[in-house]
């Protein structure tokens, strides 16, 4: 951690272009140096007025301090400068106008939300669009935690659908699958503990860090964005919502997606698994989960 901040700082101190005085800054916020961290932003905010990526730093900065409206106004000023930014920006500012999308054809088009049959849907995507095998399909459409688009820009299929999860089961899924099996933190950050907090964290360290986590971590961040961030901007397209358990049958009921995959379907999982690991959560943990997966209970 010390290490980071050295490097960000002897970086910060040789040049202060846009991209070191964010890694300075958000180095020292990450390690709890929060004071010094928001005093970087501060001064340097007239120097990057108008730069949205600058902005938009500032405003996650701003709402892991607390200062959520402060953050809104930041992201609402990053967005009259440039349009298409990342999903979660909208989401925050409750701006519905930008949204991801992919279409298979135009009878069917799909929001891919992570953690709910994403990678199975997007391996159809790209074997009907572009008749490709592929192990990794995320890379052939735009990724929403980076860029979206404008709704007025889609062209948007007969019929819509989303699959949506257990917002529990979801987080859980991601805890489990991304952060211990794959141990993906531990791979961006090449060490078993950052930040003061664990890569490889018990299910209520995770929790209980969850905020601290989503700010130091942009795959945290991606994998637990509310599922109603990439709903809510196409609901007026009356899409369909698929939930996970019963996506096997959708895609085999679905000439257009069941002759195009040839994989192993999605069977969705049993709540049993997440009831086994929330029994491992503490108290404080499991405020902090129903707090923050509010938004998506109205889909359940």
């Amino acid at each position: 951690m010390v290490k980071i901040i050295s490097e960000c700082e002897t970086l910060f101190a040789s040049e202060q272009n846009l991209a070191n005085t964010i890694n300075y800054a958000e180095a020292l916020i990450k390690s709890d140096k929060i004071a010094d961290g928001m005093v970087i932003f501060k001064d340097y905010e007239k120097k990057f007025i108008n730069n949205p990526y600058f902005l938009m730093s500032h405003a996650k900065a701003l709402k892991y301090t607390g200062k959520k409206t402060d953050s809104v106004n930041k992201l609402i000023k990053a967005q009259s400068i440039k349009s298409g930014l990342p999903l979660w920006t909208y989401h925050e500012t409750q701006k519905l106008s930008y949204a991801s999308y992919i279409a298979f054809n135009k009878k069917l088009g799909y929001t891919p939300i992570p953690k709910n049959g994403s990678s199975s849907l997007s391996k159809i995507y790209v074997k009907i669009t572009q008749n490709i095998e592929t192990i990794n399909p995320h890379q052939y459409y735009d990724n929403p935690y980076f860029v979206t688009k404008k709704i007025t820009d889609i062209d948007i299929s007969e019929t819509t659908f989303c699959v949506v999860r257990d917002p529990i089961e979801r987080l859980i899924s991601y805890y489990l699958g991304n952060i211990i099996k794959r141990g993906s933190l531990e791979q961006i950050s090449k060490s078993k503990a950052l930040y003061g907090i664990s890569t490889k964290p018990t299910i209520s360290e995770f929790f209980e860090n969850l905020d601290k986590y989503i700010y130091c971590y942009s795959d945290v961040h991606h994998h637990t964005l509310p599922q109603s961030a990439y709903i809510e901007p196409i609901r007026k397209f009356n899409p369909i919502l698929i939930k996970l358990e019963n996506l096997d049958q959708f895609i085999n009921s679905s000439d257009i997606l069941k002759n195009a995959y040839t994989g192993r379907l999605m069977k969705g999982k049993s709540s049993k698994k997440a009831e086994e690991k929330l029994r491992k959560v503490s108290a404080e943990g499991m405020q902090i989960i129903n707090k923050f997966i509010d938004s998506d209970m109205k889909y359940f």
